[in-house]
């Protein structure tokens, strides 16, 4: 939704592990979702794709956001 990019990020860095937003001009916005651990990979999921489903070094983590993952096509 918004045609924002959602990113898994890992650098080994407490403060730079998590999960960044970037817009179609490819600037970061949104803050940044820190984890405790490197992310590996991200999707949004339940059936109105408002989930946060993440998977990091040693484990999953989810949040429930205020916007929802692109539409299947």
């Amino acid at each position: 939704m918004d045609s924002n990019l959602w990113c898994g990020w890992g650098m080994g860095n407490a403060e730079l592990d998590g999960v960044k937003v970037f817009n179609p001009e490819g600037k970061s916005i949104g803050g940044f979702i820190a984890l405790p651990e490197r992310c590996a990979n991200l999707a949004f999921g339940r059936r109105k794709r408002n989930r946060l489903l993440t998977t990091a070094s040693h484990s999953l983590y989810s949040l429930y956001m205020n916007t929802r993952g692109a539409k299947n096509a």
